[in-house]
């Protein structure tokens, strides 16, 4: 009992700072989006779909569910939203290449 009592522990203390990188990209909110030229734009949209990528992969593979996972992830999607409407707005830019290249 003693042993199953010190695997549970040392699992969530060393699960714990594994997850704890997840989202740690800067969401600029609407306005600030908005203001963002061409190349500030797509580059935020990559690093937002990268990490929307990697953070799917890292939870499906660690098997972590807990809500704040929930909740960060719906927030990063909700972000990813914004970007891909403000980019919707402007003809200069393309994404379905970058879309194509992380799926």
């Amino acid at each position: 009992m003693k042993r199953l009592l010190l695997l549970a522990c040392f699992i969530f203390v060393s699960a714990a700072p594994a997850a704890s990188f997840l989202y740690e990209i800067k969401m600029s909110s609407t306005e600030e989006i908005k203001a963002m030229n061409d190349k500030a734009l797509t580059d935020a949209y990559i690093e937002a779909k990268i990490e929307e990528k990697a953070s799917r992969e890292f939870v499906e593979a660690a098997g972590f569910n807990s809500a704040k996972d929930y909740g960060n992830r719906k927030k990063l999607l909700r972000y990813i939203f914004d970007l891909r409407r403000e980019i919707g707005t402007r003809a200069s830019i393309n994404i379905d290449d970058i879309d194509k290249y992380l799926e």
